[in-house]
């Protein structure tokens, strides 16, 4: 075993490496020669002078270790002076690193195995009048046979010490584990101890904290103010624990550590009884197949149907109604048939219907937002209570809804997975209406006609052949495909796509030199994300420049398309969904897990996830897995992509395609689609461009 050179010289020690390094000490690796055993030496730092505070919060630390004897807390060998009077203290080596390290989120017996564990020695300590302060991932340590110990009491305090080093008022802690108390530099008692507890349950649970903000002021503003959130389904048994752990008010948790010790073994008798198990997956499905914006939406249709049928019943049979046209009109209309068209002597309401049945037909159903069937027959309700074609429509709806696998992202990003064909009614909205394909050819022309003299024209060039414009990104051609005519689609002209999607220091030269303000960021399925400053600078997670772009709105990709064609000099464009389609079929591999960065272990229990590992929780570096055929690379996975073409006709609303670090079981690459705001970024779609070959 090679020796490490220290700085410190500790008779009957010999030191091998460092192996942690804090604010004011330093721990290693050493060999105690009497007992032929490794240990762990903790330090104060030789890079600066210890001062009077800080050597006496060390000597507290060892002193309150010393006091402690638990099986599950670090306990201490020896306290002493180096041959320089630095202060030292040694305790066992525990080689399997800390709680980040064990990968222990799929397993839910092992999350309780670990909480008994931290619960009993934090109710130990507080027993002994010892407050930790400091519960997080880093100071839960393993020891050789992986069992949990807490560590690391630098800041911990009695609650019955005359000569306290920390005083009412300091903060002293990690930002994304205080608790609320802690956070505003009050009086702390157990309780505080056991909310960081519930941090690190709720972390072991879904992978990630409960709070996540760039700086320690808004993290204690999120303990603070911002509720409890909620588990995934899978894992929403837990929720009761993780509400009551992190109630903002300490009198609204466990008072102690053995009531926590308590629903823990509730919560194993449950684990073992299966009972949780069939009840998350119940609730998984459900939620799956129902987003909570569609649940709204039924809930209001539903109340107003409630009303509707309560109306009827409440009106005496022999009343007399007042004879106004409007009333007149809805009683005609009540005595109706169901479903059929019936005038109202409306035309505002008899336009709505109309528009209804076209929206029906044309599979705009509930989406998008201000088009959509659903809104207009509500509508029709508001002036007509008992109008039953609107009714039977809203019935027809709830069942084409229902029936279907929907996924809703955050009220804005839509995604249609499949068509219904019990009703006869497609969910895939159009592709193009003639008005868009019009308005998308007026948007063309100008950069055609600029660089019509311009494109370098290959007559010979042949599928996958590379070609790189000047400032240009790396390109793949593909020739034109009269094949797509089979399948009731237009010839596909030849164009040239980039090899990768657009990376985050080529979206940052662009940001840089146009002078673009960012757009807002949000991240899916998290309405907490609209309360976080996102941005394709900061999407929440770590980034290097050769990672795909996120947090780019559709507009910001038009905006860099156009910007990438003045400084190359050719027409560069976001692709249309017949192309993507074109090349994305051209993907060979047989599983996601092969053939792009999607949701697998790595992200432990952050919702679903395929049974394999790539190494990546977000966004990897383009062109980490192998490319298609043709030499593109990472058309399924990593991000999703925005398309040229619009959802409606003003382009308020665009389409995206294929897979993205998020997505997992139940989503295919070529039908995963979905719409959104055209000025809204999300951390899951980047942009790929195409150019235009004029052959």
């Amino acid at each position: 075993m090679t020796l490490l050179r220290s700085p410190f010289e500790i008779p009957g020690y010999r030191f091998v490496r460092r192996i942690g390094r804090g604010g004011m000490a330093s721990v290693y690796l050493a060999l105690q020669d009497s007992l032929k055993r490794p240990v762990a030496i903790k330090i104060l730092s030789s890079e600066q002078i210890p001062g009077e505070k800080m050597s006496a919060r060390f000597e507290q630390e060892a002193r309150t270790i010393a006091r402690l004897d638990h099986p599950h807390i670090v306990s201490i060998y020896d306290v002493g002076r180096d041959n320089d009077g630095q202060l030292f203290y040694t305790m066992p080596y525990l080689p399997n690193g800390d709680l980040r390290g064990q990968g222990i989120g799929p397993d839910e017996n092992r999350i309780i195995d670990v909480m008994r564990a931290l619960a009993s020695a934090l109710g130990y300590a507080h027993t002994q009048g010892i407050v930790h302060r400091d519960v997080k991932p880093e100071n839960v340590l393993f020891d050789a046979l992986k069992r949990p110990l807490l560590a690391d009491f630098g800041i911990a305090f009695s609650t019955s010490s005359p000569d306290r080093l920390t005083r009412e008022g300091a903060t002293l802690g990690s930002s994304g584990y205080m608790s609320p108390e802690q956070a505003m530099g009050r009086q702390l008692d157990g309780r505080s101890d056991l909310y960081s507890l519930g941090v690190l349950c709720y972390e072991m649970l879904t992978g990630e904290k409960p709070f996540h903000r760039p700086d320690s002021l808004s993290m204690a503003l999120a303990h603070l103010n911002e509720p409890v959130r909620r588990l995934p389904p899978e894992r929403r048994h837990w929720q009761s624990i993780i509400d009551k752990t992190l109630a903002k008010n300490p009198e609204s948790r466990y008072q102690n550590a053995e009531q926590l010790l308590a629903a823990l073994d509730d919560m194993d008798d449950r684990l073992a009884s299966g009972l949780s198990t069939v009840w998350s997956r119940s609730v998984a499905r459900l939620s799956a197949a129902i987003s909570p914006r569609y649940l709204l939406a039924l809930g209001a249709v539903v109340l107003i149907m409630l009303l509707s049928v309560a109306g009827w019943k409440w009106l005496p049979r022999n009343t007399k109604i007042s004879s106004t046209p409007q009333v007149a009109a809805a009683q005609n209309h009540a005595d109706a048939s169901t479903g059929a068209s019936v005038a109202t002597n409306n035309p505002q309401v008899d336009r709505l219907l109309i528009e209804g049945q076209k929206l029906m037909e044309r599979g705009q159903v509930i989406a998008p937002d201000g088009e959509n069937a659903a809104e207009r027959y509500l509508s029709v309700l508001r002036t007509y209570p008992a109008n039953r074609e609107a009714t039977a429509a809203l019935q027809k709806i709830f069942k084409i809804t229902l029936a279907q696998n929907i996924l809703l992202f955050d009220g804005n990003v839509a995604s249609d997975r499949a068509t219904n064909t019990d009703s006869g009614l497609a969910m895939q909205p159009v592709r193009d209406t003639a008005a868009t394909q019009k308005a998308a050819t007026r948007r063309n022309t100008a950069a055609n006609s600029r660089s019509a003299n311009s494109v370098a024209k290959k007559p010979q060039m042949q599928a996958g052949e590379r070609l790189r414009d000047p400032a240009g990104p790396e390109l793949v051609y593909v020739p034109k495909d009269r094949a797509e005519a089979a399948n009731q689609q237009p010839a596909l002209p030849a164009f040239a796509i980039a090899t990768t999607d657009v990376t985050r220091g080529e979206y940052a030269e662009f940001m840089r030199t146009s002078g673009r303000t960012a757009s807002e960021c949000r991240a899916p399925l998290s309405l907490v994300s609209r309360l976080r400053d996102l941005s394709w600078r900061e999407p929440g997670f770590a980034q290097e420049d050769n990672h795909p772009a996120v947090c780019v709105s559709w507009r910001d990709a038009l905006a860099y398309a156009r910007w990438l064609s003045q400084k190359t000099g050719q027409n560069y464009r976001l692709p249309t969904q017949q192309e993507w389609l074109h090349v994305a079929r051209q993907v060979t591999a047989t599983d996601a897990c092969s053939s792009g960065n999607v949701s697998d272990r790595t992200r432990g229990g952050m919702g679903r996830h395929f049974d394999c590992n790539d190494g990546f929780a977000y966004t990897s570096p383009v062109g980490s897995f192998p490319p298609s055929p043709p030499g593109i690379l990472d058309l399924s996975g990593n991000v999703s992509v925005w398309m040229g073409d619009c959802a409606n006709t003003d382009c308020s609303d665009v389409w995206f395609r294929g897979l993205s670090w998020r997505d997992g079981p139940g989503d295919s690459n070529l039908e995963r689609r979905g719409h959104s705001a055209a000025n809204i970024g999300y951390t899951t779609i980047g942009l790929r461009v195409v150019r235009s070959m004029n052959e």
